[in-house]
């Protein structure tokens, strides 16, 4: 599983005109999950990296639209080395999947921004 850091850079939150702050926000990044086909259960190495101040959540998309999974609320420093998708996936090359980053604050889970990343799915 191949996977990168992509740096959000200078992300602007304004809080119900309250206060504003940038923060850096690092999100790694797949170019292709490899699954086992006929099981729900599947390995994964999604984190959310120590550096960051902020909390995820992660769904996986198919290209037509289809959430396959949702994970929990995921904290700084937090890594999942497992999932249990919605259902269990055909052998084959799922392109053009998408993994949706939500970000939220770590005190009271307002919403930061989203990242989507496109990647492929190999399923064998």
């Amino acid at each position: 599983m191949k996977n990168k850091l992509l740096l959000i850079l200078g992300v602007m939150i304004i809080l119900q005109s309250k206060y504003a702050y940038c923060r850096n926000i690092f999100v790694p990044g797949y170019e292709i999950l490899n699954f086992s086909a006929g099981h729900r259960t599947q390995k994964v190495n999604f984190r959310n990296p120590d550096e960051n101040s902020c909390s995820f959540k992660i769904t996986l998309f198919l290209e037509n639209g289809q959430a396959i999974w949702s994970s929990d609320v995921i904290p700084p420093g937090k890594t999942l080395t497992t999932i249990e998708l919605n259902r269990e996936l055909e052998r084959g090359r799922y392109h053009k999947a998408i993994m949706k980053y939500e970000c939220f604050t770590l005190d009271d889970r307002v919403k930061l921004n989203n990242v989507e990343i496109i990647l492929n799915i190999n399923v064998n």
